[in-house]
């Protein structure tokens, strides 16, 4: 397929997605009517799925989780299955958000006051499980985007 656009890059995308969850953030410390917490898992699908799913399976099956909270990143609690390797949390991350496999805590605006748990289902059966704050999820797509960038060029 031919790229038309900056849009149609997993980069730009991404960086799209970005633009507009930082949209969100600031209007809600202004006290806009916004929900950051839908945008932040609205923007997984941006920042990581979609370029996960189009060019970076099997490059990130080289960054092993443990690696990457040593470095940082935030931790999910990982309470049934495993994952292993980036690629593995994205796998699992992209079929709970495909098939909205995901628990909020609470209503609450702020991402930091608000705790996902988000499960891969398969027959009917819960295979793996993580919590994550929203806070937290936040930070993820952040570092994740870094990734894609470091990963496209």
């Amino acid at each position: 397929m031919e790229v038309l656009n900056e849009r149609s890059t997993a980069f730009g995308l991404a960086q799209r997605t970005k633009k507009n969850l930082k949209h969100i953030e600031l209007a809600r410390a202004n006290g806009a009517d916004v929900h950051e917490v839908t945008q932040i898992v609205l923007s997984v699908l941006g920042i990581v799925i979609i370029p996960w799913e189009w060019h970076l399976k099997d490059r990130f099956t080289e960054y092993i989780l443990e690696d990457l909270y040593a470095n940082g990143w935030p931790r999910w609690n990982i309470t049934v299955g495993h994952s292993k390797t980036l690629s593995d949390l994205t796998h699992m991350l992209r079929n709970a958000t495909a098939h909205g496999h995901y628990k909020f805590s609470s209503d609450e605006r702020d991402p930091k006051d608000v705790w996902l748990v988000i499960e891969n289902i398969k027959n009917r059966k819960v295979t793996w499980q993580a919590q994550i704050s929203a806070a937290d999820l936040k930070t993820f797509c952040y570092r994740f985007l870094q990734v894609v960038e470091n990963e496209t060029g």
